[in-house]
């Protein structure tokens, strides 16, 4: 089991949504709101509505046998520009195979759903669409996983 954790800090203003978008996506994606690849597909769909150019987010890592440092990790463009080991800020190169830019991170959802749904738990924000907990290895998140990625 591992687990992902993801902090955002939008480093550009993206599209504005108005709520009318925001319920014709849902209206489009979520005819099964309890359906993990619905909701990949709504979440994607409000991601890429929303159009960042460039972002940075924190990355954690979780796993039950090692942990690992937080990673920053700098998009630009649709693709992984720098990542910094924190807390220490030491840039890494090569990049780290766990950097990617959110539509990789869609994608790899999606190939995890696919594969063996059960075993996998996402949790997305509401507002701009990305994951930010994604946990694969584990049938139902428990009391115990949930105190992990919180």
């Amino acid at each position: 089991m591992y687990a992902l954790m993801i902090a955002m800090n939008i480093c550009s203003n993206g599209q504005a949504v108005c709520a009318k978008t925001v319920a014709s996506l849902r209206q489009r994606y979520l005819r099964d709101e309890a359906d993990p690849l619905s909701q990949l597909q709504y979440h994607r769909a409000l991601w890429r509505l929303r159009d960042y150019k460039r972002y940075q987010y924190t990355l954690s890592q979780r796993c039950f046998a090692v942990p690992e440092p937080d990673l920053r990790v700098r998009v630009d463009a649709g693709k992984v520009e720098a990542v910094f080991q924190l807390p220490q800020g030491r840039q890494l190169s090569p990049l780290p195979a766990e950097a990617l830019c959110m539509e990789d991170y869609f994608e790899h959802i999606g190939r995890a759903l696919r594969t063996d749904s059960e075993s996998v738990w996402v949790e997305y924000d509401s507002e701009s669409g990305y994951p930010l907990s994604i946990v694969i290895g584990v049938e139902a998140p428990s009391a115990a996983l949930e105190a992990l990625i919180a």
